[in-house]
């Protein structure tokens, strides 16, 4: 049971599969424009981060794209890139502290700001 339990907690980590590809492809292709935008509360604060150099992030460009769209509608966005880094910012060890106080920090701004 306790093997069991680890699986499924590690699925984000494994390789992916076929149908993860498939429904990663999906919500890409749905995040697409102000008429997806606007399906987002505006009550929710978003905090957007990413590294430049990843490639489901456009290299940046579908990060900023996204940022745009949701502050179009209403919302409440804060974008930060991270240079030279690629797909789970979080993980990089000389960064990690960065992303983490930066997540923590906007996490604190929402709270002050309720």
């Amino acid at each position: 049971m306790e093997k069991d339990k680890k699986e499924r907690i590690n699925n984000f980590t494994s390789p992916p599969n076929i149908r993860s590809t498939y429904d990663s492809i999906m919500m890409i292709e749905t995040i697409i424009g102000t008429q997806w935008a606007e399906k987002v509360p505006v009550s929710i604060p978003v905090y957007n981060i990413a590294g430049d150099q990843d490639p489901v992030g456009l290299y940046g460009e579908g990060v900023y794209a996204v940022s745009s769209w949701l502050a179009e509608t209403g919302n409440e966005v804060k974008t930060k890139l991270y240079s030279g880094y690629c797909h789970e910012i979080h993980k990089y060890r000389d960064i990690r502290d960065e992303v983490e106080d930066g997540m923590i920090d906007f996490i604190n701004q929402v709270i002050a700001q309720s």
